[in-house]
């Protein structure tokens, strides 16, 4: 249900309530708590125009301090080769999108990748 309201957050511009939500969430919140709210953090710096931020803040600190949290790697791994592709860095998003087929090629997130999204 946080995740939904996350988003809907972030949708409607509602960032200072977002980014006090996401801190009390990587606080108090379990690993994969945590994991999601990175996701997010880096969601808030991206729609801000900021993909370097969202890269080294959100996505990125996602994949590697989180990596045994399976459900945010694919969304993760996604989002940080969309920031590569816009910061005009090919080599490493089709590092993080082979990354995402070869460990979660059934992933929505792979298939949004496939199909162009």
């Amino acid at each position: 249900v946080a995740y939904g309201y996350w988003d809907a957050l972030l949708a409607n511009d509602q960032v200072a309530t977002l980014t006090r939500l996401l801190d009390k969430a990587v606080e108090q919140g379990d690993r994969t708590v945590s994991a999601f709210a990175q996701i997010k953090r880096g969601d808030i710096y991206r729609k801000k125009g900021d993909c370097k931020k969202a890269l080294i803040d959100g996505y990125l600190r996602t994949v590697v301090m989180f990596k045994t949290i399976k459900e945010a790697q694919p969304e993760a791994l996604y989002k940080s080769s969309v920031c590569f592709e816009e910061l005009g860095q090919p080599q490493h998003a089709a590092k993080r999108r082979k990354t995402l087929f070869m460990e979660y090629p059934r992933d929505p997130y792979a298939d949004k990748v496939k199909s162009g999204a």
